[in-house]
């Protein structure tokens, strides 16, 4: 009669242990869209006013050539002068927090200064 009363523990330990995996398989620390964490940006610094500058912070190999261009002329001592931070396109000097410009505004910008062009709006 001992035997009925050892045997219902460990099946509701078995069970528990064998549906738990199932109701916990599918949930995301960062999201439905996203498969792998998403702490830093990949392709580009996080800062890029800052790492115009010359601070650096951790440099990923998969940051995209003209920010690893950048990284290559501070490290070997030859730091951007102020007339090439100038020139570095305006979207790059923006921090993560703050707006970008829209590429297709910085278009019709350009367009409307050419002389008889008409606004297109798409």
């Amino acid at each position: 009669m001992a035997r009925p009363l050892i045997r219902l523990p460990a099946l509701l330990i078995l069970g528990a242990g064998l549906t738990l995996p199932a109701f916990t398989a599918e949930l995301c620390g960062c999201g439905p869209d996203f498969p792998d964490d998403m702490f830093v940006s990949r392709g580009h610094p996080d800062r890029l006013d800052r790492f115009d500058r010359g601070e650096l912070g951790v440099l990923l190999p998969t940051y995209w050539r003209a920010h690893l261009l950048i990284a290559y002329r501070y490290l070997s001592g030859r730091p951007l002068t102020a007339e090439e931070r100038a020139s570095l396109p305006r979207s790059w000097s923006s921090s993560p927090g703050g707006t970008r410009a829209d590429p297709l505004d910085l278009w019709r910008q350009a367009r409307l200064q050419v002389p008889g062009a008409v606004d297109v709006r798409l």
